[in-house]
């Protein structure tokens, strides 16, 4: 916050003026100063609090409610499908929630389309027929091989993979309190 140090200067230099010059007393003066200055720094305030409203805050968080919006504007394509974005999205969600249950994969589809091969699943190829088999497990084969696809699905598919994303993070929770 700024100090007001030209706003009292100028009122003091007019209670000044009008002392010296003998129009009014000393104590009047000072009086008259000292109210040009409270009205003079109550319209800054009141000028401030007009112009200065302070920026909404961004909630530039997974989950926030911007996310929400903008998921469900972009959920779906013209024929009804789920987007290519949308899809990432949820590959990337459940790339997280299986690793709660240490399952790990990377979420990215490969450049090519062979669905034989298993990159981006475990921590090499030593171990990524394991982690794909404990992601079928969780999820079922269907939602596994879905993902892993560049087919896009429907909107019932996509309800029925969140449900059972959903069901990971409850499963966790209830693994904790044990």
């Amino acid at each position: 916050m700024r100090l007001p140090v030209k706003e009292a200067l100028v009122s003091a230099g007019i209670g000044a003026l009008l002392a010296l010059g003998r129009i009014v007393t000393p104590a009047s003066a000072v009086g008259i100063g000292l109210l040009v200055f409270a009205a003079w720094y109550a319209l800054r305030q009141g000028e401030q609090r007009l112009t200065g409203w302070p920026a909404a805050p961004r909630p530039d968080r997974l989950g926030g409610r911007r996310d929400v919006a903008e998921l469900s504007w972009m959920a779906l394509s013209r024929d009804g499908r789920v987007t290519e974005k949308v899809m990432t999205r949820i590959r990337g969600i459940a790339a997280r929630r299986l690793a709660l249950h240490g399952v790990l994969w990377t979420g990215l589809l490969p450049h090519h389309l062979d669905l034989g091969r298993l990159d981006g699943w475990g921590s090499g190829p030593a171990d990524a027929a394991e982690h794909l088999a404990r992601a079928e497990t969780l999820l079922g084969p269907a939602m596994v091989a879905g993902l892993r696809s560049r087919t896009p699905i429907s909107a019932r598919t996509l309800d029925q993979w969140c449900r059972s994303l959903d069901r990971l993070v409850v499963d966790q929770t209830q693994r904790m309190e044990m």
